[in-house]
Parts: C-alpha cells; sequence; structure tokens
C-alpha cells in the first residue's frame, strides 16, 4: 500500500472510528477497494434498544437470551409459514441468488433458504498448502498475539480465552497465540468450512445464552462470546499443529449442525457445518509463531475494524513450511 494512501487510511479510519464509538454505527473495511463501507445492521433500532437502554438490558437477560425462545423461533423458521420472509430479506440486503444452487421458490422454508449451498466454482478457494483461508464469508477481525495473562481485547473489552473455550488447561497452550474471528451477518452465506487440510477430532460442546453478536451487542455488551452457546473442535495439520476452530451461536440461532466425521482427513475448503438462523461467528486459534497473518487485516483490526472476507479468501500463511 501507498504511504499517500496509508496517510489517507490513519486520517480518515480514526474519524470514523470515534464517530463509531459515538454513534455505535457500523463501519468496516472493503478489502479489495481499501474503502470503508457502512454496515446495514438487521433490526438496528432493537438491537440499540435492547443492549443500550436498562430495560431492553432486563429484556434481554429475562427473556431474549434464553435458548427456549431461539428454539421456539427457530421452528418458525423451519415451517412452510416462513417463506414470505424470504423474498423480502434478498430484497433488502441485495443477495445474489445467482451464486447459489437453488431458485428462489425451490426453498420449503426460510431456514432452508438460510442454509442455502453455493453454487460450485462461485468461490475461489487458495490452493497453495502454505495458505490458511477464511472459514466462512463475513467480517474478519484478528489478533496476533493472545497476551501473557490470557486476555485478549475484542472491540476494546477484555477477553479471557480459558472462560471462552471452558478449558484452563488447554488455552494455556495457546498462550501468546493468534486469533482470528469472522462474524456472519444475517445475510451472509451460513456454512463454514475447513480454513487448512487437517484431521478434526468431535466437536466439544459448552452451554451457554443466545446473545447476538451483531456488531452494535459486541460494542454495548463486554462479554458477548464467552456467553454465548459455542462448540470447538481441534483440528491437526501437519504444519500448524493443533488448531482450534468454534463455532459461536447467537440470538435466534436455532442450532450449530456438524457435518463432518471425526479423525477422517479433509481437505482445505470443505465444508464443516452450517449456522441456521441469525447472526453467528467462527473463531481460529493458533499456538505460537505458527502463522503470519496478512499484515492490512491486522491493520484494519488495530483500529477496532473488521474486514469484509469470503469463504476461500487468504487469510494468512503458515510460517512452518
Amino acid at each position: 500500500m501507498k504511504p499517500r494512501k496509508s496517510l489517507r487510511f490513519n486520517r480518515r479510519s480514526t474519524r470514523q472510528h470515534r464517530l463509531q464509538k459515538k454513534t455505535h454505527s457500523v463501519y468496516y473495511f472493503d478489502r479489495s477497494s481499501a474503502r470503508l463501507k457502512k454496515e446495514k445492521v438487521p433490526a438496528e433500532k432493537w438491537l440499540k434498544w435492547l443492549y443500550g437502554s436498562l430495560l431492553g438490558n432486563i429484556a434481554l437477560e429475562s427473556f431474549v437470551k434464553r435458548k427456549g425462545i431461539s428454539r421456539v423461533y427457530g421452528r418458525y423458521m423451519d415451517s412452510r409459514r416462513s417463506v414470505n420472509k424470504i423474498d423480502p430479506f434478498i430484497n433488502l440486503f441485495d443477495i445474489d441468488m445467482d451464486e447459489y444452487e437453488n431458485k428462489v421458490d425451490d426453498y420449503r422454508s426460510f431456514n432452508d433458504f438460510f442454509t442455502r449451498k453455493l453454487k460450485p466454482g462461485k468461490r475461489n478457494v487458495a490452493t497453495n498448502e502454505n495458505i490458511i483461508i477464511s472459514p466462512a464469508d463475513g467480517k474478519l477481525i484478528a489478533f496476533d498475539r493472545l497476551i501473557e495473562n490470557q486476555n485478549f481485547r475484542i472491540k476494546g473489552y477484555n477477553f479471557s480465552l480459558p472462560e471462552f473455550l471452558n478449558n484452563h488447561r488447554l488455552a494455556s497452550e495457546y498462550i501468546n497465540g493468534s486469533m482470528i474471528i469472522v462474524r456472519l451477518a444475517p445475510a451472509d452465506y451460513h456454512w463454514f468450512h475447513f480454513p487448512f487440510t487437517g484431521i478434526p477430532s468431535i466437536s466439544h460442546k459448552i452451554r451457554g445464552g443466545y446473545y447476538s453478536v451483531s456488531p452494535i451487542s459486541i460494542h454495548r455488551k463486554t462479554n458477548t462470546f464467552r456467553k454465548n452457546k459455542r462448540q470447538y473442535t481441534i483440528i491437526e495439520n501437519r504444519t500448524l499443529g493443533k488448531v482450534i476452530m468454534a463455532e459461536v451461536g447467537a440470538t435466534f440461532v436455532g442450532s450449530i449442525h456438524q457435518c463432518y466425521t471425526p479423525n477422517k482427513l479433509y481437505q482445505k475448503g470443505d465444508p464443516k457445518g452450517f449456522f441456521k438462523f441469525g447472526g453467528s461467528s467462527v473463531a481460529l486459534i493458533f499456538r505460537e509463531g505458527v502463522i503470519k497473518i496478512d499484515d492490512e487485516l491486522l491493520k484494519y483490526s488495530r483500529y477496532s475494524y473488521e474486514t469484509e472476507v469470503k469463504m476461500g479468501e487468504r487469510i494468512a500463511i503458515s510460517t512452518n513450511s
């Protein structure tokens, strides 16, 4: 990146960062154009009330985050009655249906549409063995060092890896390592894929609530990630060693579905599973010194900006090749 463009980025991003903190509007970086864009957030006013007011927080803690609410809503989204939500959703978010296998009229419910599959070849998977790819479509934020006291920061807030994994011994193996989080908005393609070739363990489930992972809620709720329902898998790769891949549920995510077989070799880009309706996140946790995250992703992350990525896109390289 040329110095002039870097200077422009610094000035603009500092102003936008102050604006973002003040208004809780959400800006992200478009990687291809290196420009800030404002994200369209579903139910933005409702989320601001829920996470930013006393009455909203009472409703959140006593009602919205509970599993039963997400389960009931998930059943509705699985029903035929939900198909009338598909067209307005496509129009609101300008979703390009040419990317997907089925036509709009082929979907039997909103969740059937929500878990839609891509046509072959619609995502370019970086094939070089040393490249780590994004496991999903979404907005990415990266951390190149999980500091020694086992806390790191997401959107300006302290975060504990032992609490996230619910396992102090496992967390201790990743001190000074790296972490990459991809946040999936409701409009995104909601399958997640293997970010490199490897052999996955069983999926370890951690009970939790269903707080939103909308950027508005993350700005206002300091412990969203460690409180939500989540699952993690340890994937073994010959150069990366053991990498943790975790999926985080959120409000109205009826379930996290794993589609892989434990202890079987999977290739980079193979599907691992999918989320049903709602926003959600995928986290990758690496041991110290095994990867180098792409420079521009780290640069934007240091300003607390996410970067838009697509599944299959390069996000880091192995340093142990």
